[in-house]
């Protein structure tokens, strides 16, 4: 929430209400610094992990690069993983897509009719058919 309508001496509570600033215990203050201290650092540290991932990303994607143009190779499979390790062994990063796969209503559904097809086509057989 935008804090540019709260007047001066008011603070806005989680329902929205505004609240004169006399009438917030001490407290709520105090677990509303924490809280909102803690939300800003965490925040940055999620920013920084994001411009962290993407220089990662990048730097990957060169190192694979230069390696085809130099080798005339490819490295990762066909989803692009690729391993890399420092020289000592002592780091080893990885880049690895992972496929993602959505079941929508229309699965569900689409289970249940064959669910019910099965159980009709079955009827009277031995359970352990079904």
């Amino acid at each position: 929430m935008s804090d540019l309508n709260i007047p001066a001496g008011f603070v806005r509570n989680a329902v929205g209400h505004l609240v004169p600033v006399d009438q917030v215990r001490e407290h709520d203050k105090l677990r509303d610094g924490v809280a909102r201290d803690l939300g800003d650092e965490a925040e940055q540290l999620s920013a920084a992990l994001a411009r962290f991932k993407k220089k990662a990303l990048a730097d990957v994607a060169d190192l694979v690069a230069v390696s085809a143009e130099r080798y005339g190779i490819t490295l990762g499979g066909q989803k692009g993983n690729v391993s890399i390790t420092t020289y000592d062994g002592e780091f080893k990063i990885e880049r690895a897509y992972a496929d993602r796969v959505v079941f929508t209503e229309e699965i569900q559904a689409a289970r249940e009719l064959i669910n019910q097809c099965i159980n009709a086509w079955s009827e009277g057989a031995n359970s352990h058919l079904r």
